[in-house]
């Protein structure tokens, strides 16, 4: 079960290191070096953990990465929302703009955040 906290450390987690998008579809992911946080990410908001990937790209270590996608990426959106610090609010707000203009995305009129 989920809990205020949980999610609270969630939306802070994901303000310093996540990134909220759509790209053929909404998505939520976040990279880490060290694989605990994102596995408890994973039991706070579902989604996959994919890697060890690298090293590369300048990195020393390998890093893994979470990812929600579709359906679940909107929920974790709408859920966040009103906890996400106000830049990584306004990236879930292009976003649910995006899906809610883009056809074949499964809009419902009766899930939005505040101002969107």
């Amino acid at each position: 079960m989920r809990t205020a906290f949980d999610l609270a450390w969630a939306a802070g987690f994901l303000d310093g290191e996540g990134n909220y998008y759509f790209r053929h579809g909404p998505g939520v992911q976040a990279s880490q070096c060290d694989l605990r946080p994102l596995e408890r990410l994973q039991r706070i908001l579902g989604g996959t953990i994919n890697g060890p990937h690298g090293p590369y790209g300048g990195r020393k270590s390998p890093f893994w990465n979470w990812q929600v996608y579709g359906p679940r990426a909107i929920g974790v959106m709408l859920t966040l929302h009103g906890l996400a610090a106000e830049p990584k609010r306004d990236q879930i707000t292009a976003c649910l703009t995006k899906w809610k203009a883009a056809p074949g995305q499964g809009y419902r009129s009766d899930l939005h955040a505040p101002g969107v």
